[in-house]
């Protein structure tokens, strides 16, 4: 028998091979994890997801044919060809981004899962013939094409397969964290099928000619090292990230209900303080009216009479409590007059109140905000004077509000005891966290400083539309 067509004997470091099929299983998880944050992003967002989620599963795939290329041992010295190699990497990404941009829309019907797993499917084969390409041995490599065939059907329908469980139920309202597990392990498995599936369709025979070491690597104990754990720690930064991503939107949506919720409690603030002086003060001025005309029916000395004057007297009192109420409910000046006004209404309460000097600096000309900027600002500085009336022991306050850079700018400064770092950081002040969470709401920030002797100042800017 010819030497030359003798067929070289392989065989296999199965405990690489299993550190294969894991990583394809964890490049397929990253997959469908990214392809998540595709679907539900928009514009550059979705640009950006869609790019690090097809790196992130190019280089897992990639990873997992060079570890079973590891695996797979021959009598002979086999070294790679990096530019090749880099381009096998670089057709599994580009398959990526096609697959994701036709699965990751919105609806996902049977052509897309049949356009999405061909694409996928043929992604991995081309990442596998192009990796084998790159192969420099002493050695020629045949292919059994029922097998190579085989490998293709594979690939194919286990990337269809995978796609259609994980997105035609996304929007399920239970076990999506199972189905995304089944159809990563699912996957996983399509990509590690074929890749052994066409390593049993490869042959190798004794070649007498010199392969071409020009741009060619052989793989190191560093090689693998790097093959087998840093492409599993970039899988799982990329799911990491998503997490991450997840939990800000998360808390975005949080944020925004919170927001609706101001504004839900603001305008219920502003209707019953509507209804308080409106309703209950015309039917007491009514009652007022029709007591003062009933006591001139008495003599000044009858004891009816002075019931009458007494009962006035009580609904003046009911009347001047209503409207406090309904002052504090909803400064009717902040809706009819604006913010500016209702600052200085504000401050001079306070100082009325207090005994502490306000000194205000406000703009001369009308500000023109939307309600929810209006509203905002103000309630701030409510909190602000409420929290120098409780802690400051200020014997002066000075307000400046001021639209400067396309944005508004409230500061307000105690000369008080002043403020430590461990009160403005700390999670217990719930006054400064409201404040903050208002300011965040409407695109801007809110600092307070200060310190033991020193006052304190609040510093409040949001972005004008």
């Amino acid at each position: 028998m010819d030497p030359s067509h003798a067929i070289l004997p392989s065989h296999y470091d199965y405990r690489l091979v299993a550190c294969s099929v894991l990583i394809a299983v964890a490049a397929s998880y990253a997959a469908f994890d990214l392809a998540g944050r595709v679907t539900a992003s928009r514009r550059w967002p979705r640009f950006f997801w869609l790019m690090g989620g097809a790196a992130a599963t190019g280089i897992g795939t990639w990873s997992m044919h060079y570890v079973g290329m590891l695996a797979f041992l021959l009598p002979v010295p086999i070294q790679y060809n990096w530019p090749t190699a880099l381009l096998s990497l670089l057709a599994a990404f580009l398959s990526y981004v096609v697959a994701l941009l036709v699965a990751g829309g919105p609806h996902l019907g049977k052509n897309r899962v049949l356009v999405g797993g061909a694409v996928m499917g043929g992604g991995i084969v081309a990442l596998h013939y192009t990796a084998m390409d790159s192969m420099r041995l002493s050695a020629t490599c045949h292919y059994s094409p029922p097998l190579v065939a085989l490998s293709v059907l594979v690939a194919v329908a286990g990337s269809q397969l995978a796609l259609w469980l994980v997105f035609s139920f996304r929007n399920a309202p239970t076990g999506r964290s199972l189905r995304k597990i089944g159809a990563s392990m699912g996957m996983g498995v399509a990509i590690a099928g074929m890749h052994y599936t066409a390593m049993a369709a490869s042959s190798f025979t004794p070649s007498g000619a010199v392969p071409d070491l020009s741009h060619a690597v052989s793989v190191t104990a560093l090689g693998v090292a790097g093959m087998v754990i840093v492409p599993p720690m970039v899988l799982w930064i990329a799911v990491l990230t998503s997490m991450v991503d997840r939990l800000q939107q998360s808390f975005d949506q949080l944020r925004a209900l919170g927001g609706r919720l101001e504004t839900i409690r603001e305008e219920e603030r502003r209707r019953i303080a509507r209804e308080i002086h409106d309703e209950l003060g015309q039917a007491l001025t009514a009652m007022k009216i029709e007591l003062d005309s009933l006591s001139t029916a008495f003599p000044d000395a009858h004891p009816s009479s002075k019931r009458v004057a007494s009962l006035v007297s009580m609904i003046d009192q009911t009347i001047a409590s209503l409207r406090r109420i309904a002052t504090e409910l909803r400064p009717a000046i902040l809706d009819d007059l604006g913010l500016a006004d209702a600052i200085e209404w504000a401050a001079e309460e306070f100082e009325r109140r207090t005994g502490t000097k306000v000194h205000l600096n406000l703009p001369r000309r009308p500000l023109t905000l939307t309600p929810e900027r209006t509203t905002a600002m103000f309630r701030i500085f409510q909190e602000t004077l409420t929290n120098i009336a409780r802690h400051a022991q200020a014997s002066e306050v000075h307000v400046q509000l001021a639209a400067e850079d396309s944005s508004l700018l409230l500061e307000v400064r105690d000369n008080g005891t002043g403020i430590s770092e461990e009160k403005v950081s700390g999670h217990g002040s719930l006054g400064i966290l409201g404040m903050r969470e208002r300011a965040l709401l409407l695109g801007g920030e809110l600092a307070v400083g200060g310190g033991p002797g020193q006052g304190t100042w609040v510093r409040v800017r949001i972005p004008l539309p």
